[in-house]
C-alpha cells in the first residue's frame, strides 16, 4: 500500500493551517482589535488613563502629555536607536491610526510632479535604475527582454500622520521591524544609441545579448497621501506618545488601504487557506479510507478462501464435504466419493 501519498496530503494540510490559515487569521482578529483606536484624540485619552493606573509607566500626566504632544505633528517615524531608548520599560495598546502623511523637511522628487507641474514631495524616497537589454533564447528561438538593476538610492525623512481631530497630537513611530508601502509615480526611459546596420548584425551573430536602454523608477510616500499606522501605542518616558512594533507578534504596518482593506484582504486569504487545507485533509483522509477499505475486503476474501478449502472434499476438491465417519465424526468427503470407499 502506498501510505507516503496520504501522509505527505495530511502532512501539506496541517502546514498550510498552521503557517498560513492561522497566520492569516490572527492577523484579521488583530487588526479588528486595533480598530477602536481609529482617532489620535481617543488614543491619547486612553494612553493616558493607563500611565496613571499603571504603576510601571511614567509618571507624565494628562497636561504633560498634551503639551509633549501637541504640534502640527501626528506620527512621527523615528530611528531604531530611538525606539531602543524609549519603548522598552512602558506599557502599550495595540491602535491603528488613519491620517495624511507630512514631513517638516520633504524630499523633492527628480521625476514625478503634481498635476499643477510643481515637483512631487515624499516623506520616503526610492530610485531604481535599471539596465534594459534583449537576451537571445535557445528555448522560444527568439530576444525576450529582461533588466538588471544598476543603482539604488533611498531616502527618508520624518514623517507624521495627521487626522481631522479637533485637537492635534503628535505621535511617532520607530522605524525598526515597520512594514511600509511606496508607490511607484515615475518612471523614465532612455534608449540606447541606435547602431549601424553592420553593428547590429555583428551584436546578432556573435553575442546573446544587447542593450535595449536605461529605465529609472521613482518609488515614494507622497506627502498628503492618505495611510494607515497600526502598531503598539504607548508614552515614553517625556510623556510623548509613540507608535513601536509590538511585543508579541502581531503586525506593525504603515499602509495607503485603509483598516477594513486590511482586515478584507486577510481574511479573504485565510478563507483560501482554509479551503486548501480542507481539500488536502480530505484527499488524504479518502485515500486512507480506501486503502483501509481494499486492505478489509482482502482480508475477507482471504478468510472465505479459507473457509472454503476447509469445506471441500478431500478427494475430488469440487463438492463440499457432506458425509459424517464414524466413529471418528470426521466431515470430509462429499457424497459421491464416500460412497466408493470400502473402509
Amino acid at each position: 500500500m502506498i501510505w507516503w501519498l496520504p501522509a505527505g496530503l495530511i502532512t501539506s494540510g496541517l502546514i498550510v493551517f498552521k503557517y498560513g490559515f492561522h497566520q492569516q487569521y490572527t492577523r484579521a482578529e488583530d487588526l479588528k482589535s486595533a480598530q477602536q483606536f481609529t482617532s489620535i484624540s481617543h488614543l491619547i485619552q486612553t494612553l493616558t488613563e493607563l500611565s496613571k493606573s499603571s504603576p510601571t509607566t511614567t509618571a507624565a500626566t494628562e497636561e504633560h502629555v498634551k503639551q509633549a504632544t501637541r504640534s502640527i505633528l501626528k506620527a512621527i517615524i523615528y530611528s531604531q536607536t530611538q525606539q531602543q531608548q524609549s519603548s522598552k520599560k512602558v506599557e502599550g495598546i495595540y491602535a491603528c491610526v488613519c491620517g495624511e502623511v507630512r514631513s517638516p523637511s520633504p524630499i523633492m522628487c527628480d521625476l514625478a510632479r503634481t498635476s499643477d507641474g510643481d515637483f512631487l514631495l515624499a516623506s520616503q524616497y526610492i530610485k531604481k535604475v535599471y539596465r534594459v537589454y534583449e537576451e537571445w533564447s535557445r528555448l522560444t528561438v527568439r530576444w525576450l527582454f529582461k533588466s538588471q538593476i544598476l543603482t539604488s538610492e533611498s531616502k527618508d525623512a520624518p514623517t507624521y500622520i495627521s487626522d481631522s481631530s479637533s485637537t492635534i497630537y503628535g505621535i511617532k513611530m520607530c522605524r525598526d521591524k515597520l512594514k511600509q508601502s511606496v508607490l511607484k509615480v515615475a518612471e523614465k526611459f532612455e534608449a540606447t544609441p541606435s547602431k549601424s546596420v553592420y553593428k547590429e548584425f555583428v551584436d546578432k551573430l556573435f553575442s546573446y545579448t544587447k542593450d535595449v536602454g536605461i529605465k529609472t523608477e521613482e518609488m515614494v510616500m507622497p506627502v498628503g497621501a492618505r495611510v494607515t499606522a497600526i502598531g503598539e501605542a504607548f508614552i515614553d518616558a517625556d510623556g510623548v506618545v509613540c507608535f513601536r512594533s509590538p511585543s508579541d507578534s502581531r503586525p506593525y504596518i504603515l499602509d495607503f488601504a485603509k483598516i477594513q482593506d486590511l482586515i478584507r484582504e486577510s481574511e479573504k486569504t485565510a478563507k483560501i487557506y482554509w479551503w486548501i487545507t480542507v481539500v488536502l485533509l480530505g484527499i488524504g483522509a479518502s485515500i486512507i479510507a480506501y486503502q483501509g477499505f481494499q486492505m478489509w475486503r482482502e482480508y475477507v476474501e482471504r478468510n472465505k478462501q479459507a473457509y472454503m478449502l476447509e469445506r471441500k472434499c478431500v478427494v475430488c476438491w469440487t463438492k463440499e464435504s457432506s458425509v459424517v465417519f464414524e466413529p471418528c465424526h470426521h466431515v470430509c468427503s462429499c457424497s459421491s466419493c464416500s460412497s466408493q470407499m470400502t473402509t
